[in-house]
C-alpha cells in the first residue's frame, strides 16, 4: 500500500507542476489577445487548444487510480461513518497523501478556504477532537483495513 500512496503522491505533483505550467501559458495567451493581434484567429484556436489540455486527462487518471487503490479504505471510512459524503470521501483520499492544503486546492480545483472548510467537516463527522490530527486519524483507519 505504501507504494501506492508514493505512487499517487508523485502523480498528484505531477498535476500540481501541469496546472501551474498551463495557468502560465494561458496568461501567455491571455496577453496576446488584449495585444490585438492581427493574428486573432491563430490566437483563439491556440486558446482553444490550451483549454483542451492533457491536464484534465491526467486529472482523470489519476482520480481513477486514486479511487481503485483506495476501495478498501472507502468501505471502512462509510462503514464507520456513514454521513461523509462522496466528494469528502475523495479528500479523505487526498488527505491521506498528506499534501498542502494549497496543492488539494489545485488538484480538486477549489479555493483553499473550500478544502479548510471541508476539512473541518469531515472532522466534525470523524468526531475529532481538536488536538486529534484528522491525516493521522486517516492513516490509522487506512492501517486497518
Amino acid at each position: 500500500m505504501e507504494s501506492k500512496d508514493k505512487e499517487l503522491t508523485a502523480q498528484a505533483a505531477q498535476v500540481i507542476q501541469m496546472q501551474q505550467q498551463l495557468e502560465v501559458a494561458k496568461e501567455k495567451v491571455a496577453n496576446i489577445l488584449y495585444e490585438g493581434s492581427t493574428e486573432q484567429n491563430k490566437v483563439d484556436r491556440i486558446d482553444a487548444v490550451l483549454n483542451k489540455s492533457s491536464l484534465s486527462e491526467v486529472k482523470n487518471s489519476f482520480d481513477l487510480r486514486l479511487t481503485s487503490n483506495n476501495e478498501v479504505f472507502f468501505k471502512t471510512l462509510l462503514k464507520n461513518y456513514p454521513e461523509l459524503t462522496p466528494s469528502e470521501l475523495k479528500l479523505c483520499a487526498y488527505l491521506r497523501l498528506n499534501l498542502p492544503t494549497k496543492d488539494l486546492a489545485e488538484i480538486l480545483n477549489r479555493s483553499v478556504g473550500t478544502i479548510e472548510s471541508s476539512r473541518t467537516n469531515i472532522r466534525k463527522k470523524l468526531n475529532l477532537q481538536p488536538q486529534e490530527n484528522l491525516v493521522t486519524h486517516l492513516l490509522s483507519l487506512a492501517s486497518q483495513e
